[in-house]
């Protein structure tokens, strides 16, 4: 029994001897103000702890993103008190750093931040095969689209509708022709193909949403012969937005120049094909 209180009292002696830790909260710093889809955004903690005074280095650094509903959708970050993330979605997100001192102390760090569309990540998620339709102003006039967009917004596609022209057959994803032929390709009515220089490119951003023009082609015929193939900005894009769940592609068209009364004179509700 004395044995077994010396040891006690040895135990509450060295207890009482383990100095207690003073940790500073920590403060997450964003590398810049403002953050877009496939950024390299720089995120760095600021922190502090001491015993006594004397500064205590963390043991580890454990960064994690979540996402509003609490999902982590990213972690692999190295163990450091500066770290890079590149996001791949817009949306609002939570920076969570867990930082670990004296073997067994912990403190979590946190930092709401808002991640906005730009130019280059609209441009980049608009590649891909397309499916869905096509509805005109004035008749709500359906089309069946069939479109697909490259990594530099070249585009080729289909649009198959209910013609008033019994003359004009499926053709490219292009606009109406000045002979009135009523399915929406310059190249059609019999004259299947695509046009190199057929573009969609974006060129700003508000709200996570896109804005740009549209280069559409033109097939000039001499006596039947094809004569060339050119391309002019017809179509502003308007209101361009890209959706992950599912994956979807949704804009409208207006007329070039502006100054018309009309608010779209095409819109499309497409989904990423899941055909090879």
């Amino acid at each position: 029994m004395k044995n077994f209180l010396i040891a006690c009292i040895i135990l509450v002696a060295l207890a009482s001897c383990e100095k207690a830790i003073d940790i500073t909260p920590p403060t997450i710093l964003i590398g810049q103000t403002s953050l877009t889809v496939s950024d390299s955004i720089k995120l760095r903690v600021e922190e502090y702890a001491n015993i006594d005074g004397k500064r205590v280095s963390a043991d580890y650094f454990h960064w994690f993103i979540e996402d509003t509903d609490g999902a982590v959708v990213a972690d692999d970050f190295d163990d450091a008190a500066e770290v890079y993330w590149v996001p791949q979605q817009a949306g609002y997100y939570i920076v969570k750093v867990k930082i670990g001192y004296n073997n067994n102390k912990s403190i979590t760090a946190l930092k709401e931040v808002n991640v906005y569309e730009s130019v280059v990540s609209l441009q980049a998620q608009m590649a891909g095969h397309w499916v869905g339709t096509g509805t005109r102003w004035y008749d709500l006039g359906k089309w069946g689209i069939d479109l697909y967009i490259d990594n530099n917004g070249h585009y080729y596609g289909t649009a198959d509708f209910y013609s008033f022209d019994p003359n004009c057959e499926r053709g490219v994803f292009h606009t109406e022709r000045l002979d009135y032929c009523t399915n929406w390709t310059l190249d059609s009515c019999g004259v299947p193909g695509e046009v190199g220089c057929a573009r969609l490119i974006i060129t700003e951003t508000s709200n996570n949403q896109g804005s740009g023009h549209a280069l559409t082609g033109s097939i000039l015929f001499n006596n039947g012969e094809l004569v060339n193939t050119d391309c002019n900005e017809i179509w502003k894009i308007l209101n361009l937005r890209v959706s992950h769940d599912p994956d979807s592609l949704c804009f409208e068209f207006n007329y070039l120049p502006e100054g018309n009364n009309y608010d779209w004179i095409m819109k499309f509700e497409l989904v990423r094909s899941m055909a090879k």
